[in-house]
């Protein structure tokens, strides 16, 4: 083996312990302090890979913007969905695990609480 490719796995190695670590700590911030905010679908454009959706969630009174792409999603723009914040460190965001939970029709952004839910408030609607 030459002595470029053996560089080449020693940094791509580095490169998946760096991208593990990274995910470990996101959900491991998640699990401490996460709370569930409202989110809005701002803009839906296409790419080669499917729709890249840009999203502007609320939590604490601030605006925070993300963007996510998937392929085979039903979503629209003005759409709410359910973020997943640490309440900590508010940018430490999960959306994609939650896309399957539908957003109640009865919830708005007046009634989202100032520090967000502890859980999905799948059930309030009277």
């Amino acid at each position: 083996m030459k002595k470029a490719e053996k560089i080449f796995f020693i940094y791509f190695g580095l490169f998946l312990l760096g991208l593990f670590l990274f995910i470990k700590f996101r959900d491991w911030r998640l699990e401490k302090d996460g709370r569930f905010t409202l989110g809005t679908i701002e803009n839906i454009a296409s790419s080669k890979s499917g729709q890249i959706y840009s999203v502007r969630y609320f939590f604490r009174g601030q605006t925070f913007s993300t963007s996510f792409s998937d392929v085979g999603l039903e979503l629209n723009k003005g759409e709410f969905l359910f973020v997943f914040v640490s309440s900590g460190h508010p940018v430490t965001i999960n959306i994609l695990d939650y896309l399957n939970k539908n957003v109640p029709s009865c919830i708005t952004l007046k009634d989202l609480p100032f520090d967000g839910w502890e859980g999905l408030p799948l059930n309030i609607c009277k």
